[in-house]
């Protein structure tokens, strides 16, 4: 289950806008968000992806072409 500050981490991201957020399907990131606190642990490994890609993208700042 995931933990209070993994669940502000992510909310703080998508209020502030990160660079993940235009990959995103930010619906399923909310549904998942909602679901953190069951016993599920997708929710916690899908949370961590979001972080982990959003420190990558910052990080590295490639030149997408969608």
């Amino acid at each position: 289950m995931p933990g209070t500050a993994l669940i502000m981490q992510v909310s703080r991201l998508l209020a502030d806008g990160s660079p993940a957020t235009n990959l995103l399907d930010i619906s399923a990131v909310r549904r998942l968000l909602l679901q953190s606190s069951g016993a599920n642990r997708f929710p916690r490994e899908g949370l961590d992806f979001l972080l982990d890609l959003d420190e990558w993208l910052r990080t590295h700042r490639p030149a997408l072409h969608l």
